[in-house]
């Protein structure tokens, strides 16, 4: 067995495989640094509008809040 048939996209790079530097740990922790960064950048155009970093970040707090609130707990889908 080799690490290729865990991994298959490591036969994609060639003779040597990419040597990648992860700079976050989670999603989370690299949505926390896009607010971090840039709070007032756009972070999605939809339909005409903006919405930055900051309003995403407070909208998504929102929302947990919202879903805690209705009984939601970690791993309910």
């Amino acid at each position: 067995m080799s690490a290729y048939d865990d991994r298959p996209w490591l036969a994609q790079y060639g003779e040597r495989p990419a040597h990648l530097r992860v700079e976050h740990g989670t999603a989370m922790d690299m949505f926390d640094a896009a607010v971090r960064a840039a709070p007032d950048d756009p972070a999605v155009h939809y339909f005409g509008t903006t919405t930055t970093w900051s309003e995403l970040d407070r909208a998504s707090d929102a929302l947990a809040t919202l879903l805690i609130a209705r009984g939601f707990r970690a791993g309910d889908r």
